[in-house]
């Protein structure tokens, strides 16, 4: 019995957009007010990978592309799981809050599979960086996302 929210469908049309709906539940034990939503992507990818099953949009697993990052807030060691489709040059990069890179964590041709890049709170020089806001990002194979994290000492 707990509050909870899901991606109830994705309608794909062929004009070009994109509809998404979600369903709300809660067991009233939670008293804040209202939902909100944070870190919303939407990755446009070609047909390789997608199959429709009833109503449900299936990815597969090895499409190039963040999937998952944790723990967030981290006191130092973060990981970001990713997957390559193919062979590909991979980049996971950090950046604090005014944009300046702060470590490079892939920077390498990698093989098709699923990966785990690992950040110790360390800058290019190995130094601890401060408590703040920071953020990642991934390039590899035409795929571009990013990440927020938030690093407390």
């Amino acid at each position: 019995n707990r509050s909870y929210w899901a991606l109830q469908n994705i309608i794909v049309p062929v004009q070009g957009f994109l509809k998404f709906s979600w369903r709300f539940g809660s067991d009233s034990t939670i008293s804040a007010e209202g939902y909100f939503f944070d870190d919303v992507s939407v990755r446009l990818f070609s047909g390789t990978g997608v199959e429709e099953d009833g109503s449900q949009l299936i990815i597969e697993e090895h499409l190039t592309k963040i999937l998952s990052f944790y723990p967030n807030p981290t006191a130092g060691r973060f990981f970001i799981k990713y997957s390559l489709a193919s062979r590909t040059r991979a980049e996971i990069l950090v950046f604090d809050l005014s944009g300046r890179k702060i470590a490079d964590l892939v920077d390498s041709e990698r093989e098709k599979g699923t990966y785990i890049a690992q950040w110790e709170g360390r800058d290019k020089r190995g130094e601890l960086v401060p408590a703040g806001t920071y953020f990642f990002l991934f390039r590899a194979g035409g795929a571009s996302e990013m990440g927020k994290f938030i690093l407390i000492r």
